[in-house]
């Protein structure tokens, strides 16, 4: 066998393996952001949420989770929804918050990572009310959610909390933005449920303590 002969079988046989391996990766079903939170412990303290969205005047849809958390003040829900160290009691192992307009709202559910690691959920507070509530812009990647709905880059997300009296606190979780589409369907979903997770996350935090992070 010539060595050109020999070169361009080595160069047939490399083509024909990467062909095989985007193949592979084609065929592997398309991850479904609707389905991703299915899994998550502690269903008991998530269905202490309650879904108040409703459609809004102008046809927009406005996703609204709410929750009512025993033995707290606001002043207590404000901590930990509006600081690195209270983000960190609740929601994620690596956080950081600038409580200011444009700061940071970042987090990281790897307890290995740092900030800027892969992984980063890079949030923008938009505006604040201190004690009483906090907006953010909501980014996106492409990684794992649909195109359509991270280039749009739309999303905003409003914690507020509210004193009901006799240390009962309503803390409301609401999104606005959404569009009408599959994709944007099932971005509502993925939140309809991950945030839901989150509120029943935060009254176990107060009811049972802040959360313990493996690996951290």
């Amino acid at each position: 066998m010539s060595k050109m002969i020999a070169v361009t079988l080595m160069l047939l046989i490399a083509a024909m393996a990467g062909f095989a391996q985007e193949q592979k990766i084609a065929e592997q079903p398309k991850l479904d952001v609707a389905k991703m939170h299915d899994a998550l412990p502690d269903k008991d303290y998530t269905a202490k949420t309650t879904d108040t969205s409703f459609v809004a005047p102008n046809g927009e849809r406005v996703q609204r989770l709410e929750i009512v958390i025993p033995g707290v003040t606001p002043k207590q829900v404000w901590e930990a929804v509006s600081t690195s160290e209270g983000l960190r009691s609740f929601v994620a192992p690596v956080t950081e918050v600038e409580m200011k307009t444009g700061g940071h709202y970042y987090t990281n559910y790897n307890p290995a990572a740092r900030i800027g690691d892969p992984g980063t959920i890079y949030n923008t507070v938009l505006a604040y009310i201190p004690l009483e509530m906090v907006a953010i812009h909501v980014k996106l990647g492409t990684q794992i959610f649909p195109a359509s709905v991270a280039n749009a880059d739309q999303l905003s997300a409003i914690m507020q909390i509210k004193d009901l009296g006799n240390g009962n606190v309503r803390v409301s979780e609401i999104m606005t933005g959404w569009q009408s589409g599959e994709d944007w369907d099932k971005v509502y979903k993925f939140f309809q449920t991950g945030n839901s997770y989150v509120l029943g996350q935060l009254y176990k935090r107060f009811v049972i303590g802040p959360r313990q992070w493996a690996g951290k």
